[in-house]
């Protein structure tokens, strides 16, 4: 599937994508059946589309991120087309790696920072690193969006996807 350039994703997590063009023409017969031929289905339809699920996704992840402590996820657009979401770490006094790394972050920070013992709040964050992993996961079965990996990058920037798990 040759789609459009995505952002690399953070802490090993799977790509998700959606609004790719690959149910256009899905789209397009549900939308003449439900207006009976009357009005035809075009581009500028298919991305109000988008937008609805992209509106829909937007409070979704609202709800999610306000359960979560260290982890955020965002809705990021592809360069030509489709949108990916976007793991980030929202802590405001660290960054992940300072945290894991045993070299530049100290019991005592971890107990004035977070007021709990370094491997607890460790623990912690891989935990949720861990749901959200699985969270992104459900989107594919749940909403029917893609699990993508990078096939090909040619020496331009383009690039080409393919599904996890095709051939």
């Amino acid at each position: 599937m040759s789609t459009a350039n995505f952002a690399p994703v953070k802490f090993d997590m799977p790509l998700i994508a959606y609004g790719l063009g690959d149910d256009y023409e899905e789209r397009k017969k549900e939308y003449e059946e439900d207006n009976a031929g009357e009005y035809e289905y075009n581009d500028d339809l298919y991305a109000s589309d988008i937008d609805f699920i992209s509106d829909e996704m937007e409070a979704e992840l609202k709800s999610f991120n306000s359960r979560h402590e260290f982890f955020e996820i965002t809705q990021e657009s592809g360069y030509y087309q489709g949108v990916q979401f976007q793991v980030e770490f929202n802590d405001r006094c660290y960054d992940y790696d300072t945290i894991m790394d045993d070299d530049y972050f100290s019991e005592d920070e971890a107990q004035y920072y977070y007021g709990r013992p370094i491997e607890t709040l460790r623990k912690e964050i891989r935990k949720e690193l861990e749901e959200v992993k699985e969270y992104l996961l459900s989107l594919k079965d749940r909403l029917g969006f893609h699990n993508l990996y990078k096939y090909a990058q040619f020496s331009n920037g383009e690039a080409i996807y393919k599904e996890v798990g095709e051939e």
